[in-house]
């Protein structure tokens, strides 16, 4: 079941336009459900309590306050908030993009303090890598995605080079990962904030753009991704990150290091053999002998030529999914 942000207002059209803003950015981990009737609302609510409220302050009252919601922001106009004073308010009259914001801070400030009072299950990191090209590595990665968002929050991460996102999915050329990056090493209080401001949704996972140049992947060491991934894995909120691990990223060893399972797509072929115990023959120069003994090789059940436009849904069949399932089981 999807995460709601539920949007209560009764000025149709202010609703209207940040309810689209906020499902066409992408980039809130929720979906965008909007009332201009306290009623309506209650009603639906008491059905399928919201993880997330956007309510004005003229209709906030003691039914919203009794319902099981996690996180109530309430939207005003500037004014001094003295009934219902106990919730945080952000200004309603101001650019959607700075709602955005203000909603990120105030739910995963909500979520760590969550995770620090009853010991939220540590966020477990999933690898997937491969020496061997063309073996499915990342419809598999992002078959796992799908498979766990249905049950917990997961972000996933692509750490390729060249990734094709931008064709197959359509991304615009705006944030990706090195953006994230970018903010991560300023040292600010807000730097957390800014990089969850970059993430995406895709279906029932989060995911940030990969990088678009391959010469912003390799420019990063492997310190700085161990660091970075801890942060992630410990602040984020998430309950696991999927790794899309690519050739062109410094340090792999430690990246692999960090994650709970590696998972490594293999074909049968001489020279994928071959590349393959290259790898693992790498791993142990490189002082990271023992992953070998944590690596599962799979076999990646492959698809059809797959169409531009179609390439999620093909992912998502149910056919290929019951398959990534099985193996997992």
């Amino acid at each position: 079941m999807k995460r709601i942000l539920a949007i209560c207002d009764t000025e149709e059209e202010y609703v209207r336009k940040l309810m689209r803003y906020l499902n066409e950015c992408g980039q809130i981990p929720f979906e965008v459900q909007a009332y201009t009737s306290l009623e309506l609302f209650l009603e639906a609510a008491r059905e399928n309590p919201p993880a997330m409220l956007l309510i004005s302050i003229e209709l906030m009252d003691s039914a919203v306050r009794d319902l099981e919601i996690g996180n109530i922001v309430l939207l005003s106009q500037g004014e001094p908030i003295s009934v219902f004073g106990e919730y945080p308010s952000i200004v309603k009259y101001q650019a959607a993009s700075g709602i955005m914001r203000e909603v990120m801070q105030y739910y995963m400030g909500s979520m760590q303090a969550v995770s620090a009072i009853v010991g939220v299950k540590q966020c477990r990191i999933l690898g997937v890598y491969s020496p061997v090209k063309g073996c499915g590595k990342t419809s598999f990665c992002l078959a796992l995605a799908g498979l766990y968002g249905n049950k917990k929050r997961i972000l996933y991460l692509n750490l390729e080079g060249q990734s094709g996102f931008s064709r197959l999915f359509q991304e615009s050329k705006a944030a990706d990962i090195t953006d994230a990056l970018y903010y991560f090493r300023q040292q600010s209080s807000t730097r957390l904030e800014r990089v969850l401001g970059i993430i995406r949704q895709m279906d029932n996972f989060s995911y940030i753009p990969p990088a678009f140049y391959e010469e912003d992947i390799k420019s990063v060491d492997g310190q700085e991704w161990e660091i970075f991934l801890k942060l992630m894995a410990e602040k984020s909120g998430y309950e696991g990150i999927i790794l899309d691990v690519g050739d062109a990223v410094r340090g792999i060893g430690r990246i692999l290091n960090l994650c709970d399972e590696i998972f490594m797509p293999v074909k049968e072929d001489l020279f994928s053999q071959a590349k393959i115990s290259e790898g693992m023959e790498s791993l142990t120069a490189l002082g990271f002998g023992e992953l070998k003994n944590r690596i599962i090789q799979v076999k990646v059940e492959r698809f059809a030529e797959m169409d531009k436009g179609d390439i999620w849904n093909r992912i998502k069949n149910e056919a290929y999914l019951g398959w990534v399932q099985g193996f997992m089981e």
